[in-house]
């Protein structure tokens, strides 16, 4: 697993130069972007990204929130197998039974779009942004 900081300047490579793999200078790891999906996330006019990171077997799931200044990177999930990405428009998630807090049957507002992270026809997250940080809900088991 790479640290956090490496984990941004690596995503901004990966991402804005369209490269599939990126190798780190001196190592012989190899970082790849699994899958991407754009959506704004957090409703300042702006489209924010979401990237599927792998490393040696391991996926990331970071949210890149475009700000005036660049990116704010935000880690989401962290899987040992690939699960499916995607950006949803909706206004509201329900939550389920899996997950901590077993918040079974909860509504949650969106406010409108939020990322899916789920294994097919099995368990499955959404996050959506509140005011300065993402939620994390349960919503398939």
């Amino acid at each position: 697993m790479f640290h956090k900081s490496t984990a941004v300047r690596l995503l901004l490579v990966v991402w804005l130069s369209g490269c599939v793999a990126y190798a780190y200078a001196g190592s012989s790891e190899v970082t790849s972007a699994a899958a991407q999906c754009t959506i704004d996330l957090d409703f300042d006019g702006q489209v924010d990204t979401v990237v599927l990171i792998e490393n040696q077997e391991v996926y990331e799931l970071v949210a890149l929130l475009k700000r005036d200044a660049g990116y704010q990177a935000f880690v989401l999930s962290t899987a040992r197998q690939r699960l499916e990405l995607s950006c949803v428009r909706g206004a509201s998630v329900t939550g389920t039974a899996a997950g901590p807090g077993r918040r079974t049957g909860t509504v949650y507002n969106t406010g409108g779009s939020y990322v899916v992270f789920a294994q097919p026809e099995g368990a499955a997250a959404a996050y959506f942004w509140r005011r300065t940080a993402f939620v994390e809900v349960w919503i398939a088991d």
